[in-house]
């Protein structure tokens, strides 16, 4: 995503097709990505975001006149951008030479550091399993985490300011959230890698056990507290969850070479590699 030229979330309302009131017709937001002029040619670059606000679409190229007549700033609103930034660096990688084989990658994973799991995962070398999906959420719980979502990017820019306190009230109160439904475990994911970058291990803990909570048998879910468990120095916890993670789907091959890592680590050495 060209950050340069990005100018947020906008909004647009459209017909709402799933109701049919008596009366007059019904209309709901649909929220796009927009990206600046092209000076040139007066343009603006737009995207549709899905329900979970991650791009969800193809962009296309409107006129200026049409975006400032139908769009609407949503400063509030901060989209799901991480899995898009991910498959962009995985997918730069492999240009710097021709692409890379499963097994030339498994033979140059340093397992010194928890990288590899960032690699996996950008490669695609982490067994799919329904966990990945998005089921759409009906209106109130669509509505609930687009103001969640919306909390979480405030609590973003306070920590951005300096203002750990706010942020971090305002990351705690979003776990304290009433009617929240399993749908909604895609959200705290996001939540919860986020904070971990952001280097809030504890705090990404409380998101990632929240996934649990509310889907206790997503394997990924189980996989991610395990992660950070390991960060804090938890082995124990890590490998109680990965064993969970790995009881609910056996081939998730993510936890099955971060178990082989905490093994081998505990053995001792210099780095490790991964042997297979």
């Amino acid at each position: 995503m060209d950050i340069d030229t990005f100018r947020g979330v906008h909004s647009t309302r459209e017909a709402d097709r799933t109701t049919k009131p008596h009366g007059g017709a019904v209309t709901r937001k649909r929220y796009w990505l927009v990206w600046d002029e092209m000076a040139e040619s007066g343009t603006v670059t737009v995207q549709p975001l899905s329900a979970a606000l991650e791009p969800a679409g193809a962009k296309r190229i409107i006129t200026r006149e049409e975006f400032t007549a139908q769009y609407t700033p949503e400063p509030g609103m901060v989209p799901s951008l991480a899995r898009t930034q991910d498959a962009d660096a995985g997918a730069r990688e492999p240009a710097k030479g021709q692409a890379v084989s499963r097994s030339e990658h498994r033979q140059t994973i340093a397992l010194d550091d928890l990288d590899f799991l960032d690699r996996e995962a950008e490669m695609g070398l982490a067994a799919p399993t329904a966990a990945g999906e998005r089921p759409p959420l009906d209106g109130p719980s669509e509505e609930k985490e687009r103001e969640m979502r919306a909390d979480f990017g405030m609590g973003l820019v306070y920590l951005k300011q300096g203002d750990s306190r706010k942020a971090l009230r305002i990351f705690e109160k979003l776990l304290e959230e009433r009617e929240l439904v399993p749908g909604h475990k895609h959200m705290f994911t996001d939540f919860g890698i986020s904070l971990r970058k952001s280097s809030l291990l504890e705090m990404a803990l409380k998101h990632h056990l929240k996934v649990v909570e509310l889907s206790g048998e997503d394997d990924h879910a189980h996989h991610n507290v395990a992660r950070i468990y390991f960060e804090l120095g938890d082995e124990s916890s890590a490998v109680r969850y990965l064993k969970k993670s790995l009881e609910l789907n056996p081939e998730l091959s993510c936890s099955e070479r971060f178990m082989r890592f905490i093994r081998k680590k505990r053995g001792g050495g210099g780095p490790i590699k991964l042997d297979m």
